[in-house]
Protein backbone atom coordinates (compact mmCIF):
# COMPACT_ATOMS: atom_id res chain seq x y z
CA UNK A 1 0.00 0.00 0.00
CA UNK A 2 2.70 2.57 0.61
CA UNK A 3 4.23 1.50 -2.80
CA UNK A 4 1.53 2.66 -4.40
CA UNK A 5 0.95 6.06 -2.31
CA UNK A 6 4.05 7.11 -3.04
CA UNK A 7 4.43 6.41 -6.60
CA UNK A 8 0.78 8.79 -6.79
CA UNK A 9 2.77 11.59 -5.11
CA UNK A 10 6.15 11.30 -6.78
CA UNK A 11 4.17 11.20 -10.52
CA UNK A 12 1.87 13.86 -9.63
CA UNK A 13 5.19 15.74 -8.86
CA UNK A 14 6.79 14.68 -11.95
CA UNK A 15 9.73 12.79 -10.13
CA UNK A 16 10.39 9.47 -11.49
CA UNK A 17 8.52 10.06 -14.74
CA UNK A 18 9.22 11.98 -17.99
CA UNK A 19 6.81 14.48 -18.08
CA UNK A 20 9.52 17.43 -17.34
CA UNK A 21 12.04 15.78 -20.41
CA UNK A 22 9.30 15.83 -22.04
CA UNK A 23 8.48 19.79 -21.59
CA UNK A 24 12.31 20.79 -21.76
CA UNK A 25 12.14 18.85 -25.19
CA UNK A 26 8.99 20.70 -26.02
CA UNK A 27 11.00 23.85 -25.63
CA UNK A 28 14.23 23.30 -27.09
CA UNK A 29 12.14 21.90 -30.38
CA UNK A 30 10.26 25.60 -30.46
CA UNK A 31 13.38 27.41 -29.42
CA UNK A 32 14.68 25.76 -32.83
CA UNK A 33 11.70 26.50 -34.81
CA UNK A 34 11.44 29.78 -34.14
CA UNK A 35 15.42 30.24 -35.26
CA UNK A 36 15.31 28.24 -38.06
CA UNK A 37 11.76 28.31 -39.31
CA UNK A 38 12.40 26.02 -42.72
CA UNK A 39 13.51 22.97 -41.19
CA UNK A 40 12.61 20.19 -42.61
CA UNK A 41 12.14 16.43 -41.57
CA UNK A 42 15.58 15.78 -42.13
CA UNK A 43 16.81 18.45 -39.88
CA UNK A 44 14.65 17.75 -37.04
CA UNK A 45 16.04 14.01 -37.67
CA UNK A 46 19.90 15.18 -37.34
CA UNK A 47 19.04 17.60 -34.12
CA UNK A 48 17.41 14.07 -32.39
CA UNK A 49 20.43 12.29 -34.16
CA UNK A 50 23.34 14.96 -32.91
CA UNK A 51 21.07 15.18 -29.42
CA UNK A 52 21.71 11.63 -28.78
CA UNK A 53 24.52 10.25 -30.89
CA UNK A 54 26.68 13.66 -31.33
CA UNK A 55 29.07 13.77 -34.13
CA UNK A 56 31.02 11.11 -33.93
CA UNK A 57 30.26 10.05 -37.74
CA UNK A 58 32.18 13.61 -38.66
CA UNK A 59 35.33 11.92 -38.16
CA UNK A 60 35.77 9.37 -40.36
CA UNK A 61 39.46 10.53 -40.73
CA UNK A 62 40.92 13.25 -38.43
CA UNK A 63 43.29 14.86 -41.40
CA UNK A 64 40.34 15.48 -43.48
CA UNK A 65 38.20 16.42 -40.62
CA UNK A 66 40.69 19.26 -39.37
CA UNK A 67 41.41 20.65 -42.90
CA UNK A 68 37.83 20.59 -43.66
CA UNK A 69 37.54 22.77 -40.57
CA UNK A 70 39.80 25.44 -41.31
CA UNK A 71 38.53 25.57 -44.89
CA UNK A 72 35.39 26.50 -43.31
CA UNK A 73 36.74 28.61 -40.41
CA UNK A 74 38.89 31.03 -43.24
CA UNK A 75 35.60 31.40 -45.46
CA UNK A 76 33.69 32.43 -42.33
CA UNK A 77 31.63 35.91 -42.32
CA UNK A 78 31.91 36.47 -38.49
CA UNK A 79 28.41 38.85 -39.05
CA UNK A 80 25.82 36.90 -37.03
CA UNK A 81 22.74 36.81 -34.90
CA UNK A 82 23.47 32.83 -34.41
CA UNK A 83 23.87 32.11 -30.73
CA UNK A 84 26.97 30.77 -29.48
CA UNK A 85 25.72 27.53 -28.20
CA UNK A 86 23.28 25.90 -29.09
CA UNK A 87 21.80 23.00 -26.39
CA UNK A 88 20.47 20.02 -28.39
CA UNK A 89 18.21 18.24 -25.87
CA UNK A 90 17.34 18.80 -22.29
CA UNK A 91 19.26 15.50 -21.23
CA UNK A 92 21.80 15.73 -23.90
CA UNK A 93 25.51 15.17 -23.87
CA UNK A 94 26.09 17.26 -26.33
CA UNK A 95 26.17 21.09 -27.63
CA UNK A 96 26.52 22.74 -31.00
CA UNK A 97 29.08 25.45 -31.11
CA UNK A 98 28.48 28.02 -33.98
CA UNK A 99 31.51 28.59 -35.26
CA UNK A 100 30.53 32.53 -36.34
CA UNK A 101 29.51 33.65 -33.26
CA UNK A 102 32.29 31.40 -32.09
CA UNK A 103 35.29 33.22 -33.96
CA UNK A 104 33.69 36.31 -33.83
CA UNK A 105 34.75 36.05 -30.21
CA UNK A 106 37.94 35.34 -30.22
CA UNK A 107 37.50 31.35 -30.33
CA UNK A 108 40.56 29.80 -31.31
CA UNK A 109 40.00 26.26 -34.69
CA UNK A 110 42.40 24.28 -33.11
CA UNK A 111 40.58 24.44 -29.46
CA UNK A 112 37.53 23.92 -31.32
CA UNK A 113 38.97 20.99 -33.01
CA UNK A 114 40.32 19.42 -29.84
CA UNK A 115 37.75 19.71 -28.31
CA UNK A 116 35.40 18.37 -30.92
CA UNK A 117 37.69 14.90 -31.93
CA UNK A 118 37.55 14.51 -28.08
CA UNK A 119 33.69 14.25 -27.87
CA UNK A 120 33.88 12.31 -31.68
CA UNK A 121 36.11 10.15 -29.61
CA UNK A 122 33.90 9.46 -26.29
CA UNK A 123 31.06 7.35 -28.23
CA UNK A 124 27.30 7.56 -27.09
CA UNK A 125 25.80 5.25 -25.22
CA UNK A 126 21.97 6.24 -26.75
CA UNK A 127 19.57 3.79 -24.87
CA UNK A 128 16.48 5.14 -25.81
CA UNK A 129 17.09 8.81 -25.53
CA UNK A 130 16.32 8.48 -29.66
CA UNK A 131 13.18 7.22 -29.26
CA UNK A 132 11.45 9.56 -26.50
CA UNK A 133 13.02 12.43 -28.22
CA UNK A 134 11.35 11.37 -31.50
CA UNK A 135 8.07 11.25 -29.58
CA UNK A 136 8.62 14.75 -28.35
CA UNK A 137 8.82 15.57 -31.52
CA UNK A 138 5.99 13.68 -33.56
CA UNK A 139 3.93 15.41 -30.66
CA UNK A 140 5.10 18.98 -31.55
CA UNK A 141 4.26 18.19 -35.28
CA UNK A 142 0.99 17.27 -34.49
CA UNK A 143 0.04 20.13 -32.21
CA UNK A 144 1.81 22.35 -34.97
CA UNK A 145 4.37 23.95 -32.43
CA UNK A 146 6.76 23.16 -34.93
CA UNK A 147 6.45 23.94 -38.71
CA UNK A 148 7.01 20.18 -40.35
CA UNK A 149 4.53 17.59 -40.95
CA UNK A 150 3.88 14.42 -39.00
CA UNK A 151 3.60 12.83 -42.56
CA UNK A 152 7.32 13.72 -43.39
CA UNK A 153 8.32 13.35 -40.46
CA UNK A 154 7.32 9.05 -39.67
CA UNK A 155 8.37 8.95 -43.38
CA UNK A 156 11.61 9.64 -42.47
CA UNK A 157 11.97 7.49 -39.23
CA UNK A 158 10.78 4.51 -41.47
CA UNK A 159 13.22 4.91 -44.01
CA UNK A 160 16.02 5.40 -41.11
CA UNK A 161 15.38 3.07 -38.80
CA UNK A 162 15.46 0.59 -41.15
CA UNK A 163 19.03 1.66 -41.99
CA UNK A 164 19.69 1.57 -38.49
CA UNK A 165 19.58 5.38 -37.78
CA UNK A 166 22.33 6.81 -39.57
CA UNK A 167 23.42 10.52 -39.71
CA UNK A 168 22.39 12.37 -42.58
CA UNK A 169 22.87 15.75 -43.59
CA UNK A 170 21.03 18.94 -43.60
CA UNK A 171 18.46 19.27 -45.85
CA UNK A 172 19.60 21.16 -48.87
CA UNK A 173 16.72 23.96 -48.15
CA UNK A 174 18.07 23.97 -44.64
CA UNK A 175 21.50 24.25 -45.96
CA UNK A 176 20.92 27.49 -48.46
CA UNK A 177 18.75 29.17 -45.84
CA UNK A 178 21.10 28.91 -42.50
CA UNK A 179 24.45 28.09 -44.18
CA UNK A 180 24.94 26.46 -40.95
CA UNK A 181 28.63 26.19 -39.66
CA UNK A 182 28.89 24.44 -36.33
CA UNK A 183 30.99 21.53 -34.42
CA UNK A 184 29.09 19.01 -32.26
CA UNK A 185 30.91 18.94 -28.76
CA UNK A 186 30.70 17.23 -25.67
CA UNK A 187 28.71 19.96 -22.93
CA UNK A 188 31.41 19.06 -20.34
CA UNK A 189 33.79 20.51 -22.73
CA UNK A 190 32.45 23.21 -22.84
CA UNK A 191 33.34 24.72 -19.43
CA UNK A 192 37.02 23.93 -20.28
CA UNK A 193 36.66 26.46 -23.59
CA UNK A 194 37.66 30.22 -23.77
CA UNK A 195 35.14 32.27 -25.14
CA UNK A 196 32.21 30.30 -24.32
Amino acid sequence: MKIIFWGIILTTLGIGCNSQTESEHATILKEQNGRYPAMEAEDWYKLVHQSVFGAGHAIQNVETAHDWLIREWEDLDTVSNEPLVEILGPDSMYARINLRPYKSAGGRSDELFQAFLQTANQGAEPGDGFERYWQSLRDAAKKRTITVSLDALDSLYSIMSAEGLPAIHHSERYSGLYDPAYRVVSRELLQEMQHL
